[in-house]
């Protein structure tokens, strides 16, 4: 860096925010798919066992997901990377 060239940056998709990005937002479809199993669940009895604790491990998927975006805003300002 001190000659005026950077190393290149890491690509997006490889950041740590993107990745929880994704972890939240496929832990959200995922809630959105369980409504639709509710619907099934007279068919299967099992679906009905899933379904009742599909909200809240989703919950908590989602909380730790958004805590991981946060933390690694945290270190990277740390780092100066940001």
């Amino acid at each position: 860096m001190l000659a005026g060239i950077e190393p290149p940056g890491k690509p997006i998709t490889k950041t740590r925010t993107v990745q929880a990005s994704q972890v939240a937002a496929g832990a959200t479809v995922t809630g959105l798919a369980a409504e639709i199993v509710r619907e099934a669940e007279p068919a299967i009895p099992l679906l009905r066992i899933v379904a009742d604790a599909a909200p809240w491990v989703l919950g908590v998927v989602i909380l730790a997901a958004i805590g991981w975006i946060v933390w690694a805003r945290i270190d990277d300002r740390k780092k100066g990377l940001r």
